[in-house]
């Protein structure tokens, strides 16, 4: 399980108190990734099936945006990972470099509902523009398609941050049924 998921339950839901949920996963670290378009299918289906349920549903997705780690690693990393880390944060690494201009443009486009244009994004556009991390905003887009589904939504954006020593761009976008 990649962090993102774990991590957004841990820090939202005491342990052992986390509510009924289906998980729902994305390849985001390797070909074959899912198109940017089957995404957005899958997200509308989730959302179809959450809007007949009759419940009361939270739709939760987590992913980065641009970024392009040399290796997803626990604890531990090795000198050269950190040594990498220092280089990024000083402009000298050979890595993607942080793209706030496509991390803001994803962003904008996530609370103007503009979806489809996001599900137009190639797979090599994103991995030029955002970096080999930068995958992981499909989870944010099938999310976004399973509140659309169910109507017209608001969105806001709460938080976003290019934090070049962690060597990844950071935010945070709200949204709820118009």
């Amino acid at each position: 399980v990649d962090n993102g998921f774990p991590q957004l339950l841990e820090i939202l839901f005491d342990a052992g108190h986390t509510p009924p949920l289906i998980p729902v996963f994305i390849n985001c670290a390797a070909p074959p990734r899912p198109p940017m378009a089957r995404v957005l299918a899958l997200g509308q289906a989730i959302g179809r099936f959450a809007a007949a349920s009759g419940q009361r549903v939270l739709l939760l997705a987590s992913g980065g945006l641009s970024h392009d780690p040399p290796v997803p690693l626990l604890e531990g990393a090795p000198p050269a990972v950190r040594r990498e880390g220092q280089l990024f944060a000083d402009g000298s690494s050979r890595r993607t470099p942080l793209n706030p201009d496509w991390d803001e443009a994803f962003l904008d486009a996530l609370q103007a509902g503009d979806l489809d244009r996001l599900a137009r994004l190639r797979d090599a556009d994103i991995t030029r523009d955002g970096g080999a991390g930068g995958h992981e905003v499909r989870p944010l887009l099938a999310a976004a398609a399973a509140l659309a589904a169910a109507g017209p939504y608001r969105a806001q954006r709460r938080y976003y941050r290019p934090i070049v020593p962690w060597i990844a761009g950071f935010g945070v976008v709200t949204a709820q049924p118009a």
